[in-house]
């Protein structure tokens, strides 16, 4: 399972052929031979998870049997370099804590991928939440009140904002936020500095930058890109046949 941090890649499978961006997570099945190739400028950036399981493992069994690809958010790639971490930090206990992590990484794959394949939303999503979301991309590097969002969504803001609580569990500037940073990641991971990534998503300052980016990753924006060179190599666990 491969995950797309920076760049774009093309990979071919036998007759399946994707072209990945960041964002895009792809499967490969094992012992399934594969090709891949960076596609554009900006070197590829990923994390990579080596997953050998058990014969007829009923836990994995509900995953793709066949390459797929799919989009993730947020929460995926920050779940993912969780377990990386764990893995390669090696402390006591970590072991199984990583494994954990693993199953859940891989539950939340079943569900991604399940969900393209039968054209269905994932629970929780709605219309609403969806259109607020994309409202909320199409403007990330601009500075986006919140009676603007309630606006876009024909609310008051203090409907807009006990709604979209209610159905994503944080409150709409967070996810803004969260939004903002997942392309900070990007950037940063694309050798940008901290004072042109600040420019670029429109903060009026790097200090201020620097300051939203370790309240959600944190980190500071430099180590974060220090650490995530050291995390994107391929790591492997096993899942056991439980």
């Amino acid at each position: 399972m491969m995950g797309t941090l920076a760049g774009t890649g093309r990979v071919v499978c036998g007759s399946s052929r994707f072209n990945v961006e960041p964002g895009d997570v792809y499967m490969i099945p094992e012992r399934i031979p594969f090709d891949e190739t960076n596609t554009g400028a900006t070197p590829w950036e990923y994390v990579v998870l080596l997953a050998h399981t058990a014969a007829h493992a009923p836990l994995v069994a509900g995953l793709p049997t066949a390459p797929s690809i799919f989009r993730a958010d947020f929460d995926f790639f920050d779940h993912f370099i969780q377990l990386l971490a764990r893995m390669n930090r090696r402390a006591v206990g970590d072991d199984l804590v990583a494994l954990g992590l693993a199953l859940e990484l891989l539950g939340k794959c079943q569900r991604l991928a399940d969900a393209k394949r039968t054209g269905r939303k994932l629970d929780g999503d709605s219309a609403f939440v969806t259109r607020a979301a994309a409202f909320m991309r199409e403007h990330l590097c601009d500075p986006v009140p919140l009676a603007e969002l309630a606006h876009h969504c024909h609310m008051s803001p203090s409907t807009f904002s006990h709604r979209f609580k209610a159905e994503t569990g944080q409150t709409p500037m967070l996810l803004l936020a969260r939004e903002r940073m997942q392309v900070a990641r990007r950037l940063l991971l694309e050798g940008r500095t901290t004072s042109e990534t600040a420019t670029e998503l429109g903060f009026a300052n790097a200090f201020h930058f620097s300051r939203v980016f370790r309240k959600i990753e944190g980190v500071p924006p430099s180590r974060f890109q220090r650490l995530s060179r050291i995390m994107g190599t391929a790591s492997t666990i096993k899942i056991p046949r439980v």
